[in-house]
């Protein structure tokens, strides 16, 4: 029961045991706010580290997230983009920012199952696009603020959909 905890989906309630985690409007402030740091960090130092095998691993989830979103096939989607921020993740070889990561995927992928929908989906995939290009020349700086502009907008349609 600690990892669902751990990752956002239960809590635990005294005399109640565990009970489903909410994740309305405030949850997803905390959690943009947390993942914007992270993202933005992760992004900067894979554009330092980046190798060529990590750049074509990136570019095979963006082609398989590319096609999932044209098909509509919303679920796929959702989870080939939790796999192309960790795969971002695991580029910046910092083993501590990829454990500190980790617990947040589950809550990534639960967040966008609730609030992602068509149109969110070419908007991200341009921006990971983008992300892509500052990650492939080497320029933290770039990378770095894209992605916390991809965050911010993510943010957006999140909150949107969450009904704030």
């Amino acid at each position: 029961m600690q990892r669902p905890e751990q990752e956002g989906f239960l809590t635990a309630q005294a005399r109640r045991g565990a009970v489903v985690a909410e994740f309305g409007p405030t949850e997803a402030e905390h959690f943009f706010a947390v993942r914007a740091s992270l993202e933005a960090l992760a992004a900067q130092l894979a554009a330092q580290h980046a190798t060529p095998a990590g750049l074509k691993s990136l570019e095979r989830i963006l082609a398989r997230t590319r096609k999932a979103a044209e098909a509509g096939r919303l679920r796929e989607t959702v989870g080939l983009n939790a796999d192309f921020h960790r795969a971002i993740v695991e580029l910046s070889g910092n083993p501590l920012l990829q454990d500190m990561t980790a617990p947040l995927n589950g809550r990534l992928r639960r967040l966008f199952r609730l609030t992602s929908g068509p149109e969110s989906t070419s908007p991200m995939c341009s921006e990971h696009e983008q992300l892509l290009a500052a990650i492939r020349s080497h320029d933290p700086q770039a990378a770095a603020d894209l992605a916390r502009r991809h965050v911010a907008g993510t943010r957006a349609f999140a909150l949107t959909a969450l009904g704030d």
